[in-house]
């Protein structure tokens, strides 16, 4: 699996998660860890692909006490509340 690759999964598994309603404030990396036991990527692994995705733009990260968190960044919310002023 190439780099571009990685990147690109875990930025998909991440959407998928936080378009779920119960995550719609953010994500953890290690609930993505969690999520796919069956694969042997650890915390820092998943956090290394998501930090790319972050710098490009495509999501939002800070730091808790335990772990980092990844959401939408503050542009897509806003354009998300405008398209759909309900959620």
């Amino acid at each position: 699996m190439t780099s571009e690759e990685k990147e690109t999964l875990w930025y998909s598994r991440a959407i998928e998660m936080l378009k779920l309603k119960e995550h719609k404030n953010g994500i953890a990396s290690w609930w993505l860890r969690l999520e796919y036991p069956e694969e042997t990527w650890s915390t820092s692994q998943i956090n290394y692909w998501l930090k790319k995705s972050v710098d490009k733009g495509l999501l939002s990260s800070s730091a808790t006490c335990y772990s980092t968190q990844y959401s939408f960044p503050a542009a897509l919310k806003e354009a998300q509340t405008i398209i759909n002023p309900k959620n």
